[in-house]
């Protein structure tokens, strides 16, 4: 479910039953696991958000930290 505004860079990939939105950035070759729901969030480009995540530090390089 994409709830706007969003945007989604090329080669991103969102999984199955993820709730985008809304005030969201998805970058580019950026990878979300299925289930996951992002709400007022950046995910840089090249970076894997995991389904167990429930809280996160998303950095430039990649990293996620769950708090």
């Amino acid at each position: 479910t994409i709830v706007p505004p969003v945007r989604v860079g090329a080669g991103a990939v969102v999984g199955a039953g993820c709730v985008i939105g809304p005030d969201t950035v998805v970058g580019a070759g950026a990878e979300v696991a299925a289930g996951v729901q992002l709400e007022r969030c950046v995910v840089w480009p090249k970076t894997r958000v995991a389904a167990s995540a429930t809280s996160a530090i998303l950095t430039p390089r990649g990293s996620v930290v769950v708090t």
